[in-house]
Formats: C-alpha cells, structure tokens, sequence
C-alpha cells in the first residue's frame, strides 16, 4: 500500500502478534485479561479453542494468530534458540581459535569487533517481544564487547614475545567472560522454552462478547488511516481488517481489525 495522506483517526487498542501490530477501537475493548483456563468446544473454527468462563459468563475466545495463520510462538522462539545455540557455539570456537593462533604461531583472522561478528548483527537487528528477554539480553553487552577485545590485548603480548601471557589471558577469559556468556544463553533458552502467559482482549459486539487472544495488549494511541487498498493478506482473510493505518505516537503501521469480522456467533 501506498502511504498518502490520513482521512480520520482512530483511538485504539494496540495488539502485538509475533513483530506485527494489530489495532481496535477502545469503544469495543471491555477489558484486558490473563487468560484463564479454555473450555474446549466441537464443531467450532480450529482458531476458536472455546471458551473462558468470565464472571460467570461463558465467552468464546478467538486465537488471533490461528486466525491470521501465523504460527505458535513456541514455534518461533525455537527458532530464536536454534539461532543463539550457533552464536553460543561460534564464541566458544572464536576462543578455540584464538588460542590455537597464539600456540601455532599465526595470524587470528577471526572478527574482533563485537558487532560484526553473527551474534552482535542478530543482537542489532533482533527486537526483543518482552521486558524480560530485553534485560536478558542486555547482559551479554559487556562481556561479549569484552571478549573480542581479548584479540586484541593477546596480539599486543604475542608481538612482544609473552606468549604464555598472552595464553594466560585466553584461559582468564574462557573461565570469566565466557562462562558468563554460557550462563546466560542457558538463561534465555530457559525463558524462550517457558510457554508465555496468554493475553486476552475481550471486546463486545451487537451485544457478543469474545475473547481475542494475543500476544500482547501493547498500548493506547490514536491510529491515522491510510488512504489505499488494504494489502491482499488482509482482504483474503475475511475481511478481519478494515484498513491500514499508522499509529500517531510512534509512526508504526498497524493492522485496523474490523470488530464485526471477529465475532463468533454472527447474525446470518
């Protein structure tokens, strides 16, 4: 679609999927809920596991990202673990190779810079889906940039003949930063593996009440519509979005969703 310019403004529920962002107007959002416990229903759409009992009531939920045919987050976040195990791997053999270039005599050609090397340009490019992760994640910075500047310092001693120096610093790394480093990939495996807290927004329409679960309720903020066609995703998943529009606070485009096309229960 191409950005032109807004025609009205919506103020809006921000939904997190996966990297995307989905949005409802606030009129129809009752409230935000950890999800409870699923009732399971027969003969409903796979993307409706059944329903939540709320107050009393039974409310029918809706996984949006079945219904988007996105996959489960588990299914990502094995992906994230498969990509950080080969980073956990490339540091322990960077270290290997460090220290075979110092006892064979040769010149370390692998990258010194923290930031090029395959785990610091994930880091850079990787957006973190919870606080919890971010944090996890911030605490490789020191000793990841700490560990390829032992090159460094080793070189700088091998030039002037300390070799066992230099092998003494590649052993106080291995046993420090580098554990460390270990430590912590098995601290965010453990996070990603754990299956999150499922979040609800449940939303009232003509009268129906669902539950529309999500990865997370991200914000409050007013949505510009875009002039334009939706993209085709969005037209061929039953018109479950009314349109395209960027958020006012951040500039982020997100997904309207049409509250209609989420009821369970419609009228015929």
């Amino acid at each position: 679609m191409t950005r032109s310019q807004a025609t009205s403004r919506t103020h809006s529920v921000i939904l997190r999927l996966g990297e995307r962002f989905c949005s409802l107007p606030v009129e129809f959002v009752r409230e935000m809920i950890v999800l409870p416990e699923i009732k399971e229903l027969c003969g409903t759409q796979d993307y409706v596991p059944g329903v939540i009992t709320l107050r009393g009531e039974a409310i029918p939920v809706v996984d949006l990202r079945m219904r988007l045919g996105m996959g489960d987050i588990l299914d990502e976040n094995r992906a994230v673990i498969d990509t950080l195990k080969q980073c956990e791997q490339d540091h322990l053999n960077w270290i290997d190779e460090l220290e075979a270039s110092v006892r064979e005599d040769r010149p370390f050609t692998l990258s010194t810079d923290p930031e090029q090397c395959a785990f610091g340009q994930w880091m850079g490019a990787f957006i973190p889906k919870t606080r919890e992760l971010e944090h996890l994640l911030h605490g490789f910075d020191a000793p990841h940039a700490s560990i390829h500047g032992v090159a460094t310092a080793v070189t700088r001693l091998v030039s002037h003949g300390d070799v066992n120096g230099a092998l003494g610093v590649i052993e106080g790394t291995r046993t420090t930063e580098l554990r460390f480093m270990v430590e912590q990939f098995k601290r965010v495996f453990a996070l990603l593996s754990q299956k999150p807290w499922q979040i609800a927004a449940v939303i009232e329409v003509k009268g129906e009440q669902v539950g529309v679960i999500v990865d997370e309720v991200a914000s409050l903020a007013w949505i510009a519509e875009e002039k334009g066609d939706i993209s085709r995703e969005a037209a061929s998943i039953d018109s479950l979005f009314s349109s395209m529009g960027r958020s006012e606070s951040d500039g982020r485009m997100v997904s309207m969703l049409a509250p209609h096309a989420l009821r369970v229960h419609r009228a015929a």
